[in-house]
C-alpha cells in the first residue's frame, strides 16, 4: 500500500474535527451545522456526533466529514483557521512544561511532536540553511484539509514565538494540482509537502544543530559536534594559535557536557510532572475509612506505587507496590503496572495479579518485576487482600492493642508465567478504630551512619504508640520516630508508607447520613442540611458528602457557602462536571456572572451532554445581554433534550 494511503487509514485527534465544528457553528449557526451532520452518512454521522467524547478517530471518516461540510458551506477558509485554534487553545499549554522550551529559539524542534499529538502519521523534518526553515512532511498531509490546517497551526506557532512577521511558503505539495482549489503560481506538485518560513531570523548555533540532531534530523549528535570542533580548530590553526586551539577544543567539549547536563535534569523534571499525575496526591475519606500517604521517591522519578480504585459504589481497589530498581526505567515499569491493575479492577485480589503478571511479562519483558499488596475493600470494613512479594503489612487493633502482621503468599509480578499458582487470598474484618499499617522496604531496609538497618522491631515499636491516633496523626509518628534513627543518614531507596484507619464513629456517620437522606426525601431541607453537616464533621474528605453538602446549601440559597464547600471537594475531586455545575449556578445567582460563564463552562468540557450546564450558561447569557450565545445555546438544548419540561418553557422564551 503506497504511504499515502496507510497515512489516511491511521488515526485523528478529534480535536481537529471539534474545533472545525465550532468555527462552523459560528459561522452557520448550530441548527444549520446539526442539519449538516445530519446529512451525513450513519456512520460519519456518528463519529460527527460522538466526536467531543472519543480522543481519536479514523483518519478517512474525518477526511469524508470536513470534505462534506466544507463544500456544503462553503468553509474552505475555517481550516486554516481551526488550526490556530488547534494550537492556542490546546498545545499551546504544553510547551513551557518542554525540556528547554523557555528558550525560543529550541522551541521550534518541538514542532514535530506537536504535529503528531493531532495526526500520528503526520512524519515531519525540520531542515535550517542560511536563515531560512523548512518543514517537510514525508507522509500524512496528501489532502487540501491537512495543508491548510498545518498552515494555520504552523502560523499560530510561529505567533507564539513572537515571529508575527514571518511569511509561510508552501514551494511543493504531495498531491494532483487538480486537487488544489486555491491559487497555485509557485507551487510544485506531486512531490513532497514542504513550508518554507523565509528570513527566519535565529541563526544556527551548535545547540540548535544539536536539538535537530537528537530528534532525527540532519547529521548525528556526535557528527554535528565533531564538525563544530573541527571547524572552530581550524580556524585557530591558521592563526597560528595551537595552543589555544586545545583549550577551545576542551571550551566547547565543556559546554556541550554542560548542556547535556541540563537537559538531563529538564527531562527528569518533566518525568517527575508526568508521574506525579498518575500518583494520587490524596486518597479521599471512603464510607468511614481515613487514608494517609508518605510517598518520597529517591531520586526525581520512584520506582514506589499507590493508587486508590473506585470499582462502585461500595466497593473500591486499594494498591502500593515496588518496582525493582530506581529511577526513569523503574518509573516506566510502575506506570505500566497502574494502567494494568486499572483494567483488571473488577476482578478479586488474586485474579488481579495473575492478570497483572500476564501484563507485565508481555510488555516489561523480564526487565524488571513488581512487589505489591492489593485490597478489595468493601463499605463495611470487609476487606480481601493477595500479596506479591512485599512485606505483610500491620494490623493494630484498637479494641485490644495488639499488633499483628497479616498473613498471606505470593511471588513476584513480571518474572514467572506461573506465578498464578502461588497468589493466595486472604480476608478480615476491620473494626471501629483499628489501623494498617503498609509500607515498602525503603522504610525498613534503611540504615543509620553506624550500617544497622531500621528494621521491623523499631517500626512496630512505631506502631503500637499510634493506637489513639488517626490516620495522619499515626503516619506523622512513625516517621518521627524514622526520622530520628536516620539523622545524619543519606537514604538509598524510594519509600512509601500507607496508614488506613477505620473510623471509631462509623455508627454516629451512618445515623447521620440515614437522617440526612429522609429528611431531604420528605422536603424537610433544614434537618437535612443539619444531620449532613454533623456527617460531614465525622469524615471531612469524604468527596461524595461534600458534593451534596454543596448542592444542598444551593438549594437553601446558602450560595457563598455552598461554593466553599465544593472547593473543598474539588481539592480532592477535580473532574466533577455536577461540581462545577453548581458553583456556576451559585456564581449566577451571586450576579458573578463572569465566574459562572467560566465554571459552566469547564463542566461542559467535562461532560458535554450536560442539561443542565447549558440551561445555566442560557440563563448567564441572557443576563449578560449575549443573545447570540444564548441563542446558539438555545438550538443545542433543543436538539439534546426537546420534551424536557424546562427545554418546552425556554422555546417560549426564546
Amino acid at each position: 500500500m503506497p504511504v499515502s494511503a496507510m497515512a489516511r487509514e491511521s488515526s485523528v485527534n478529534s480535536v481537529r474535527l471539534q474545533t472545525f465544528f465550532e468555527l462552523l457553528a459560528a459561522k452557520i449557526g448550530y441548527g444549520e451545522l446539526q442539519s449538516c451532520i445530519a446529512a451525513l452518512s450513519p456512520a460519519e454521522a456518528q463519529v460527527a456526533r460522538t466526536a467531543t467524547s472519543n480522543s481519536w478517530i479514523a483518519a478517512a471518516i474525518e477526511e469524508k466529514i470536513l470534505t462534506a461540510l466544507v463544500e456544503r458551506c462553503d468553509a474552505l477558509e475555517l481550516l486554516e483557521k481551526s488550526g490556530s485554534e488547534t494550537f492556542n487553545i490546546h498545545l499551546a499549554g504544553i510547551i513551557p512544561a518542554l525540556p528547554a522550551a523557555g528558550k525560543e529559539s529550541r522551541s521550534i524542534f518541538y514542532l514535530p511532536g506537536l504535529l503528531r499529538l493531532v495526526n500520528a502519521s503526520y512524519d515531519a523534518r525540520l531542515m535550517e540553511e542560511e536563515a531560512q526553515l523548512t518543514i517537510e512532511l514525508e507522509n500524512g498531509a496528501d489532502h487540501v484539509h491537512d495543508i491548510l490546517y498545518i498552515k494555520g497551526l504552523l502560523r499560530a506557532f510561529l505567533n507564539f514565538l513572537k515571529k508575527e512577521n514571518a511569511q509561510i511558503l508552501i514551494p511543493s505539495l504531495a498531491l494532483e494540482s487538480s486537487a488544489w482549489p486555491l491559487p497555485a503560481e509557485g507551487i510544485e506538485f506531486n512531490g513532497k509537502t514542504r513550508f518554507v518560513i523565509p528570513d527566519y531570523a535565529d541563526a544556527p548555533d551548535p545547540a540548535l544543530v544539536r536539538g535537530m540532531a537528537t530528534l532525527g534530523w540532519g547529521t548525528s549528535p556526535r557528527d554535528a559536534f565533531v564538525k563544530q570542533v573541527v571547524a572552530r580548530s581550524t580556524k585557530l590553526i591558521r592563526d597560528k594559535r595551537e595552543l589555544s586551539t586545545a583549550v577551545e577544543y576542551l571550551n566547547v567539549a565543556n559546554d556541550e557536557l554542560d548542556r547535556e547536563i541540563q537537559e538531563n535534569k529538564r527531562e527528569l523534571t518533566m518525568a517527575r510532572n508526568i508521574q506525579k499525575g498518575m500518583i494520587p496526591g490524596t486518597i479521599p475519606d471512603w464510607h468511614g475509612l481515613q487514608f494517609f500517604v508518605y510517598y518520597a521517591p529517591l531520586r526525581e522519578v520512584s520506582g514506589d506505587i499507590y493508587d486508590f480504585i473506585e470499582i462502585d459504589q461500595n466497593t473500591a481497589g486499594l494498591l502500593v507496590g515496588d518496582v525493582s530498581g530506581h529511577g526513569v526505567p523503574a518509573a516506566l515499569i510502575s506506570a505500566i503496572a497502574k494502567i494494568s491493575f486499572q483494567n483488571h479492577r473488577h476482578g478479586r485480589p488474586a485474579e488481579v495479579f495473575s492478570n497483572v503478571n500476564l501484563d507485565m511479562l508481555n510488555f516489561v519483558k523480564m526487565e524488571g518485576y513488581l512487589t505489591a499488596i492489593y485490597l478489595r475493600l468493601q463499605n463495611d470494613f470487609t476487606l480481601s487482600y493477595s500479596l506479591a512479594g512485599i512485606p505483610g503489612p500491620f494490623l493494630l487493633r484498637y479494641r485490644t492493642g495488639e499488633l499483628t502482621r497479616l498473613p498471606g503468599t505470593g511471588t513476584l509480578l513480571g518474572m514467572f508465567l506461573n506465578a498464578s499458582d502461588f497468589f493466595s487470598e486472604e480476608s478480615l474484618i476491620l473494626e471501629p478504630g483499628d489501623k494498617l499499617f503498609i509500607y515498602t522496604d525503603g522504610i525498613t531496609e534503611s540504615t543509620d551512619k553506624t550500617g544497622q538497618q531500621f528494621g521491623e522491631e523499631r517500626l512496630k515499636a512505631a506502631i503500637l504508640a499510634t493506637r489513639e491516633m488517626n490516620a495522619e496523626e499515626a503516619s506523622s509518628a512513625v516517621l518521627r520516630s524514622y526520622r530520628q534513627f536516620m539523622l545524619g543518614s543519606s537514604v538509598h531507596d524510594d519509600m512509601t508508607l500507607l496508614v488506613m484507619a477505620a473510623s471509631l464513629n462509623k455508627e454516629e456517620y451512618d445515623g447521620h447520613y440515614r437522617n440526612y437522606q429522609e429528611h431531604r426525601a420528605a422536603g424537610r431541607l433544614t434537618l437535612a442540611l443539619e444531620a449532613l453537616t454533623a456527617a460531614v464533621a465525622i469524615s471531612p474528605r469524604d468527596p461524595n458528602c461534600l458534593l451534596e453538602l454543596g448542592e444542598l446549601l444551593a438549594h437553601c440559597r446558602d450560595y457563598s457557602q455552598a461554593i466553599e464547600v465544593l472547593k473543598r471537594h474539588q481539592q480532592l475531586k477535580s473532574n466533577s462536571a455536577q461540581a462545577w455545575t453548581i458553583q456556576g449556578y451559585c456564581h449566577f445567582k451571586l450576579g458573578q456572572y463572569d465566574q459562572a460563564r467560566s465554571y459552566l463552562r469547564r463542566s461542559l468540557s467535562i461532560k458535554r451532554q450536560n442539561l443542565s450546564a447549558l440551561y445555566h450558561l442560557y440563563r448567564v447569557c441572557k443576563a449578560q445581554g449575549a443573545e447570540k450565545e444564548a441563542t446558539e445555546i438555545l438550538l443545542e438544548l433543543k436538539a439534546m433534550a426537546p420534551r424536557n419540561s424546562i427545554v418546552q418553557k425556554l422555546k417560549l422564551i426564546g
